[in-house]
């Protein structure tokens, strides 16, 4: 074969390798999701349950859908899971597809982002390969096997639309609007949301700074202060702040900045002390790669959404330490919160491709960039192999519970108080609240003709 034949065979068979590899881990992602979902209505569900008896009666009102979950006011994940139940007469699994739903949503506002910034090129695919690893990951079963935890995948969604919006719009336009919408949808979605509007302000400030014209990014950055403080006051009226000591952290300061740093390391180790070692790495890296972009915003303009992202995991980390760090090291590894500190990967990920380095003494930006891919690549694969093989018989076990937590809810009125606290802490609420899942023909219920 000659070498003009063989460079064109190569060619052609690297666009469906790049295609296969990309879309890879979302096939991985559904299967799993499919082969672990079990349809039972399980803990924080228990809560949606008496919304449908208002919806069904006609007794919904907007107060229900605005009252506070623990400290989050999960407006829009109740309407969706309300609408997904309605249609699906509340099959859960069905809950864990549109999670999964928004994670493909997700990886598409990933790609548009990245692409606005490196350009539209099969190589630029292939260098995003390690980000769609990096979003399905498995290392998050915990949200992926729960329908409830919707939240979180809307949570990552919005705040990603908020930041590309932003970065694509011209000051005062449609893009800014919508921004305003994603910002809203965020911060009714987890309480998490609220860090949308500081680091959204940061980023409309940057932008100015590489503009001629300011007046109308200073314009934006006056409304996005005010629809956040609008925000702000609507989320807090009325709002129940639970006993808990925000302060604790300062008791413990050692204990709270291992904690610290195992939840930013988490995705890459299951155990406590590794995953400090990793947070700690990493931590470094954003701050030092953070500061460049900062430092040098009008030459980096267009990686801006990518601090946005390292910011977010930071600061949702921070809120961790507030509120969870008493729990010890262990808790910082749940895999709930590999949802949100993932993004801060993927940020720091494209940001090492992106970022040009001055002290970094490489001639050729595409060797450099190869570098930066194979590292993060390897990285990506231990998290997601090594650690999730790891975990893997946890989805078993999870679904072996859930499929008898199924069983204990379909003959919820001959069991024990024992069984059906597998359910939720408090069984009379089970006792209360089925009879309206079977009022209805909803969950285990429902019964196909």
């Amino acid at each position: 074969m000659r070498l003009e034949e063989h460079s064109l065979l190569s060619k052609r068979l690297a666009k469906p390798l790049i295609l296969f590899f990309l879309v890879l881990p979302a096939v991985v992602c559904i299967f799993f999701i499919l082969r672990y979902g079990v349809n039972v209505v399980y803990w924080d569900q228990w809560h949606v349950v008496p919304l449908f008896e208002k919806l069904y009666s006609g007794n919904l009102t907007f107060a229900d859908l605005l009252a506070q979950h623990n400290e989050h006011r999960i407006l829009f994940p109740r309407l969706v899971m309300l609408s997904l139940g309605s249609l699906t007469h509340y099959n859960t699994v069905a809950e864990m597809c549109f999670s999964w739903f928004l994670l493909c949503l997700i990886c598409f506002v990933l790609f548009k982002i990245y692409t606005k910034s490196s350009g539209r090129s099969w190589a630029n695919a292939a260098m995003f390969i390690p980000v769609a690893w990096l979003v399905f990951n498995l290392r998050q079963f915990g949200n992926l096997l729960f329908g409830f935890q919707i939240a979180f995948f809307m949570l990552v969604l919005s705040f990603l639309l908020a930041v590309y919006f932003l970065q694509t719009s011209k000051g005062l336009d449609w893009r800014f609007a919508v921004a305003c919408l994603c910002g809203l949808v965020c911060t009714y979605s987890i309480a998490n949301g609220f860090l949308v509007w500081p680091i959204g302000l940061l980023q409309i400030m940057l932008i100015s700074r590489s503009k001629e014209s300011k007046v109308s990014y200073i314009k934006s950055a006056l409304i996005w202060l005010v629809v956040s403080a609008i925000t702000y006051i609507s989320y807090f009226w009325g709002f129940y702040y639970h006993p808990t000591d925000l302060l604790s952290f300062a008791h413990h300061p050692f204990n709270a900045a291992a904690y610290a740093l195992a939840a930013v390391g988490s995705f890459f180790s299951i155990n406590p002390y590794t995953a400090v070692i990793a947070g700690a790495v990493i931590s470094a890296l954003y701050i030092g790669i953070g500061t460049i972009i900062i430092k040098n915003s009008k030459e980096q303009a267009p990686n801006l959404p990518y601090l946005s992202l390292m910011l977010f995991t930071i600061f949702s980390v921070a809120l961790l330490v507030l509120g969870r760090s008493g729990l010890g090291l262990w808790q910082a590894l749940s895999s709930r919160y590999i949802t949100i500190t993932m993004l801060g990967l993927v940020g720091l990920y494209l940001a090492i491709l992106s970022v040009r380095i001055k002290f970094v003494n490489v001639k050729s930006p595409v060797f450099r960039s190869l570098i930066c891919l194979l590292v993060i690549f390897i990285l990506a694969l231990d998290g997601y192999i090594f650690v999730n093989i790891q975990n893997m018989p946890s989805a078993p076990t999870v679904y072996s519970e859930r499929k008898l937590a199924a069983y204990y809810l379909s003959t919820f009125e001959i069991q024990s108080d024992e069984n059906l606290m597998k359910l939720y802490p408090d069984p009379e609420k089970v006792r209360q609240y089925a009879p309206i899942l079977v009022k209805y023909r909803l969950n285990v219920f429902y019964q196909p003709k």
